[in-house]
């Protein structure tokens, strides 16, 4: 953080589940479902290349990344930069 390209993400589940990892905008709409399904335990590496649901690459800014496990609601912001700034 912050990203100008792919962004690597990895969770460490301790049992077996449900889970869901999505992006949200600045102004809270979804911009991609990176994960959504059953998951054995252990750890589970996801990747993210910035673009929304419809393949364009989203604008500069901070997005949320969110992920659902079980009960578990876990967020973490990530800012992401033009691809030509220093």
């Amino acid at each position: 953080n912050p990203a100008r390209g792919t962004v690597r993400l990895s969770l460490s589940l301790a049992s077996p589940g449900a889970v869901r990892v999505e992006v949200f905008d600045p102004a809270g709409r979804r911009v991609r479902v990176l994960a959504d399904g059953s998951h054995p335990a252990g750890i589970l590496s996801l990747a993210w290349d910035l673009r929304d649901a419809s393949g364009h690459r989203v604008r500069p800014g901070v997005y949320l990344v969110r992920a659902r496990l079980a009960a578990t609601s876990l967020g973490r912001r990530l800012v992401v930069l033009d691809r030509g700034s220093p």
